[in-house]
């Protein structure tokens, strides 16, 4: 099994400490834990996958989470509120119970992360390469540049729309394909000059 540097943003000494010795003797890597959000938004370039706590002395781990989701990059709750407390938009996000051992949590981002690369992410998703994909594409489909950027915008302004509602919950590059192919099908003329 590969070993995954794994970023822990927890603010509850003991319990991150727990954690970290747990993450190590299953062979992964910490980075970390942070016990704010600032400074683990400072690290997340550098992990694979991350466990947030959702509560964080007076603040969340809300903004950590959308930087991950948008690179991508596989991560978890681990936390002692309920589930409800989590906004809709991290429905497809998985929501541990404190406390827990780390085994099911490791086994879990591994075998998100291990899906990620074997659909052609890895690393983390690149939304610059997949946007000049679907730019490409557009403009095989399009007679000329610009309705084809017109036709990617209206693809990605659906992605944010299903996104900001929680009903974007496949794979980002089949999703954004998809929606790119639904704005052809649907809309083209709209984007005609």
């Amino acid at each position: 099994m590969t070993s995954l540097r794994i970023l822990v943003l927890e603010d509850d000494y003991i319990q991150a400490n727990q954690l970290v010795r747990e993450i190590d003797a299953c062979g992964d890597q910490v980075v970390g834990p942070f016990s704010n959000a600032r400074e683990a938004t400072c690290h997340i370039d550098t992990v694979q996958a991350a466990i947030l706590d959702v509560r964080l002395l007076d603040d969340t781990s809300f903004a950590v989470a959308d930087n991950l989701s948008y690179r991508s990059i596989p991560f978890i709750f681990l936390t002692g509120c309920e589930k409800r407390n989590v906004p809709i938009r991290f429905n497809h996000f998985h929501v541990y119970q404190k406390p827990s051992l780390a085994a099911p949590l490791l086994h879990h981002l591994h075998c998100q992360y291990h899906q990620r690369r074997e659909n052609g992410l890895p690393g983390g998703l690149n939304i610059e390469d997949i946007v000049r994909e679907m730019i490409k594409t557009a403009r095989q489909m399009m007679p000329d540049h610009l309705s084809a950027d017109r036709l990617v915008e209206g693809a990605l302004q659906q992605a944010i729309a299903q996104a900001t509602n929680g009903t974007f919950t496949e794979n980002i590059k089949e999703g954004l394909s998809r929606l790119l192919n639904e704005e052809y099908r649907f809309r083209a003329a709209q984007y005609l000059n």
